[in-house]
């Protein structure tokens, strides 16, 4: 469940092409990810998976709780 806002809480979340693939929560919301070229990737989330993403990025992202 997502955390009320306020909270500084945060999901660890492991990425591959663009598709989570890993997720601690279920998140649900909109995030920006700085890859390690220091290139940002913007993408939409619902449940923990990515519907939309403008850069196939793959790694890990820590993404606050909304």
């Amino acid at each position: 469940m997502p955390l009320p806002l306020g909270s500084d809480a945060y999901y660890t979340c492991s990425i591959t092409a663009g598709n989570i693939t890993f997720c601690a929560a279920p998140y649900t919301g909109r995030t920006v990810i700085q890859q390690l070229n220091g290139v940002y990737a913007s993408c939409l989330i619902e449940l923990g998976q990515v519907k939309f993403c403008n850069l196939p990025y793959t790694g890990r992202a820590v993404i606050p709780a909304w």
